[in-house]
């Protein structure tokens, strides 16, 4: 296995004419599913991105890059495109801030679980922040649920993984990995051309990266 080191803080940044869906039904929140991990197959690349190892199938990649944001990007032959990118601040995912992030007590894991397992017809928070926050992950919801046919969240030790095979705008595949204590930090993944079942294999590999 070839291992390269990444260190990735970046923003993510909302493309023009970006749908963000419907206001949410009640009842529209991931499926709680037992952990099951897919045996690797081939070929790995380790890719130590922030706290998180992932191993990339190297089968048919053509090249690896960084877009301007600093999102690390993988390139298949026919056209594929897998993006990793991790986050600290919520207010840097939003690109609401670029240097100064606000208060408030909501984190990246938090946003994660809150798109992925509440609605708007959960009570949000009430500081001002927190409550802004969350009002913004309930819209998003429309992301990976409305042409979603599986969103799932599955946990494995300190990890949580919450997977949507929601297919607007060509994707194949998207993932956030959150980790219980170091909750500021969260592992976003989508993919574009792959196979949502490999995808999937890819995303429920992801380990914490040892010292």
């Amino acid at each position: 296995m070839k291992k390269l080191t990444l260190t990735m803080i970046a923003c993510l940044v909302l493309l023009p004419g970006l749908a963000l869906g419907k206001a949410p039904a009640c009842d529209q929140i991931a499926e709680q599913v037992d952990y099951i991990q897919s045996i690797a197959v081939g070929d790995q690349r380790i890719l130590d991105v922030g706290i998180f190892r992932v191993q990339i199938p190297l089968k048919n990649v053509s090249q690896l890059g960084l877009t301007s944001e600093g999102h690390l990007q993988v390139f298949y032959a026919k056209g594929e495109v897998l993006t990793l990118r991790t986050h600290l601040v919520v207010d840097e995912f939003l690109h609401w801030t670029a240097r100064k992030p606000t208060k408030g007590k909501i984190t990246t894991a938090d946003w994660a679980d809150i798109t992925f397992t509440k609605t708007a017809c959960d009570k949000g928070p009430l500081e001002p922040v927190d409550a802004k926050r969350w009002k913004r992950a309930i819209y998003e919801k429309g992301l990976y649920f409305d042409n979603a046919t599986e969103v799932i969240k599955t946990q494995s030790g300190e990890l949580t993984y919450y997977l949507s095979n929601d297919s607007h705008q060509g994707y194949t595949g998207h993932a956030f990995i959150t980790h219980s204590t170091y909750k500021t930090t969260t592992l976003i993944m989508t993919s574009v051309g792959i196979p949502y079942k490999e995808f999937k294999r890819i995303v429920l590999n992801i380990t914490q990266r040892k010292p």
